[in-house]
């Protein structure tokens, strides 16, 4: 009976590509061809790895290295990665100074209000990238050579190293470092001495195209003097302070009724800017040209309103559920409690079974947005959801429920007998369950192929790892693939993205990469 089923799905497979063949591409069936693959035996073959000094960044079916100089395709029809550009070729002083810190991918279609506006400029042309270089500029780059089309000019003064989304696609964010305080850094800045305890500048622009909305000061003036980071984040300004406190503020609120509109280009006098006092002292400049940049168009003269205060350790939080929950960390001990009221959950309390703690246990909401939660300890991932719980005293609570659980313990009783990456046995003096090692190295999310991915040593064979492929609802295995040179003592990550698999991992002194393909060839 088994052997009808995979004959029926081999058929389908073989159908889908004629069908795709005949009457093009469908990305769903697609999808649905990759998922059957994986399921019918099919694995990931490596086709490619890389070494490198510098960090190796994947983003978007792509390689970055020296810095994003280089970028490498992962979507090559020969399978093996293709170089796109390469920016290595000027010289070594100029490309130290222009060096990008960080970079986004903007690769998404574009609705028709958004078309209409870009219509006739090189947004129009499809995908784009935006990074922030050493030189403190926001440029732009075009997808398939590596040159910047456009740039604005942040500030002198201020080191701007941090690019992240605060809308996914839609509005992004250039953060600067700390800037130390209780020294002249307000002269370098260009602003008033009053204002010199800005604890960092937050900028917001909106992408396709590139706008500013504003410059942003995060104060001690006005948000207090135990303020130690800040960031921004679907239209919520979380401030960070000492003793782990976050607290929450309505970011739109700011940018709609606190904000002075300026536009990228236009022209500002001295002594002629009722709305922007602190420009008084200075020279005219244009917005987002040197030497001005970008100027603080925020007015903050008190503190905003508070929508919502939590405590948690290394201010990890996370948001989700529904209805809306929160995950607070206790010192590794995690907290589920309600938004609205912080009532903590039915079985709202997680930690670890093992007493075993390395400090590095997670508690997140899922990424797929089905408002379940993913507790990963050191050597096992657990799946909850939740479901109506009981009604004591008027206040209604909601129950975590496990769905399921991927556990990679050893029994108790193991043999003590391990074998090395040569082959060669080894005799185990200790048992296996005491073990401090953290089993499960990453975890990643397709939400097309709808499969959880898992990164875990493999306890049995040292310095071998093992990818288990899960299904996202059921959390039942549906494939595994062995990886070699995975190691305890090393960092690594894994992502997949439909028939690419690719992890990195961070040695002592150099990065590795490697590329796995989905083979078209069944494993017996």
């Amino acid at each position: 009976m088994a052997y009808c089923t995979r004959q029926r799905r081999n058929r389908s497979i073989f159908k889908a590509i004629i069908n795709r063949q005949i009457y093009g591409a469908n990305v769903l069936q697609d999808i649905r061809t990759i998922r059957t693959m994986i399921e019918s035996g099919r694995t990931f073959k490596k086709v490619y790895e890389m070494c490198s000094k510098s960090p190796i960044v994947y983003e978007g079916d792509r390689l970055y290295i020296n810095s994003f100089a280089t970028c490498y395709d992962l979507t090559y029809v020969k399978r093996t990665p293709r170089i796109v550009y390469s920016l290595q070729r000027r010289p070594l002083i100029v490309t130290t100074k222009r060096k990008i810190e960080e970079l986004l991918v903007f690769e998404c279609p574009l609705d028709q209000t958004t078309f209409s506006k870009v219509q006739g400029t090189f947004y129009a042309n499809g995908p784009y990238s935006v990074g922030v270089t050493a030189d403190n500029y926001l440029k732009v780059f075009d997808f398939k050579t590596g040159e910047s089309f456009e740039q604005v000019y942040l500030f002198p003064g201020r080191k701007f190293k941090y690019l992240y989304w605060e809308t996914d696609l839609e509005r992004l964010v250039v953060q600067s470092t700390l800037l130390p305080q209780n020294s002249t850094a307000h002269v370098m800045q260009r602003v008033p001495a009053q204002t010199n305890q800005v604890l960092l500048y937050i900028a917001i622009f909106t992408a396709t195209p590139l706008e500013f909305i504003c410059m942003l000061p995060i104060s001690h003036k006005i948000f207090g003097t135990d303020v130690c980071n800040a960031n921004v984040r679907n239209g919520l300004l979380i401030v960070m302070y000492r003793r782990r406190k976050l607290q929450f503020f309505n970011l739109e609120d700011i940018i709609k009724n606190r904000t002075i509109p300026l536009k990228l280009g236009e022209s500002l006098q001295p002594r002629n800017n009722l709305c922007l006092p602190e420009l008084d002292e200075f020279t005219s400049g244009v917005v987002g040209i040197a030497p001005l940049g970008l100027p603080v168009n925020v007015t903050l003269l008190e503190k905003p309103s508070v929508l919502f205060e939590v405590v948690s350790s290394h201010h990890d939080l996370s948001l989700g559920g529904y209805p809306w929950h929160y995950i607070a960390n206790n010192d590794q001990v995690f907290h589920v409690r309600s938004v609205k009221d912080h009532v903590l959950a039915e079985n709202g309390t997680l930690n670890n079974d093992d007493n075993l703690s390395l400090g590095t246990e997670k508690a997140i909401f899922h990424s797929d947005l089905s408002g379940r939660i993913l507790y990963i300890a050191l050597s096992y991932l657990r799946c909850l959801k939740f479901g109506p719980g009981s009604s004591e005293s008027g206040i209604k609570t909601h129950k975590l429920h496990e769905q399921f659980i991927l556990d990679y313990r050893l029994p108790t009783k193991v043999s003590s007998t391990v074998h090395t990456k040569s082959g060669r046995k080894v005799k185990q003096l200790f048992n296996s369950n005491r073990m401090y090692l953290e089993i499960i190295q990453d975890i990643d999310y397709d939400d097309e192929l709808d499969l959880l991915v898992v990164l875990y040593l493999n306890q049995t064979r040292r310095g071998e790892g093992i990818v288990g492929f899960y299904d996202n609802q059921t959390g039942q295995q549906v494939h595994s693939l062995s990886i070699d040179d995975i190691n305890e003592e090393h960092e690594h990550s894994i992502a997949i993205n439909r028939n690419i698999l690719v992890i990195i991992s961070k040695h002592v002194y150099d990065f590795r990469c490697l590329v796995y393909h989905l083979d078209h060839a069944k494993t017996i």
